[in-house]
């Protein structure tokens, strides 16, 4: 059986970890300036001003496919407030004041089933993850820190909310998401170690 690849998106988020702080992105393709992106109009004395050419508006050549119904396209307003649910759920189950820090994911083999989120500066220490998935497919989720990797789930989506340990070194956490099958929405909080 031949395996299809697709590119793996990037996305770096720099943020702190704050016990009263909300740190959710939607994380479904996310792109910086665009073709209507202006260059800076003057320079500090002494320094070199790059200057970029608009890009053409690309043509979508594929479509996002829903985690609930593989024949549908992708509801991004749906697929929201299932992801708040899931804040809910971790806010709730944790007792905690408000939602703890995260990030949603959506994959489907339409547009991409490889997502890399980069924290760089999430403080050294240990941490729980909580993380639901929902849809038809396999979820792996790798989380790298200090130059170790470490798969922390694998397995087809249940819609449970599932927790374990990692560990941030100094540097910088990637998670890497990858799926399998149908398409799958992912919501992942994380928090100061849990006992």
């Amino acid at each position: 059986m031949a395996h299809l690849s697709r590119p793996t998106r990037t996305i770096t988020i720099t943020t702190g970890l704050a016990a009263t702080g909300l740190a959710v992105a939607l994380l479904a393709g996310c792109t910086a300036g665009g073709p209507d992106a202006a260059a800076p109009s003057s320079a500090a004395p002494g320094t070199t001003t790059a200057t970029s050419t608009a890009a053409p508006t690309p043509t979508p050549t594929a479509r996002a496919l829903s985690a609930t119904d593989p024949t549908a396209p992708f509801d991004g307003d749906e697929a929201a407030r299932w992801f708040d649910g899931v804040a809910e759920e971790v806010t709730t189950q944790l007792g905690l004041d408000s939602t703890p820090p995260g990030m949603t994911v959506h994959l489907d083999a339409e547009t991409s089933q490889n997502h890399l989120v980069t924290l760089k500066s999430l403080a050294a220490g240990d941490y729980s993850y909580h993380l639901a998935c929902r849809g038809g497919g396999s979820l792996e989720l790798a989380i790298t820190s200090g130059g170790t990797t470490s798969p922390v789930i694998e397995g087809p989506c249940t819609g449970e909310l599932t927790s374990g340990d990692f560990t941030a070194a100094e540097g910088g956490t990637e998670f890497r998401f990858t799926a399998t099958g149908d398409p799958i929405d992912v919501a992942l909080h994380y928090t100061p170690a849990v006992p």
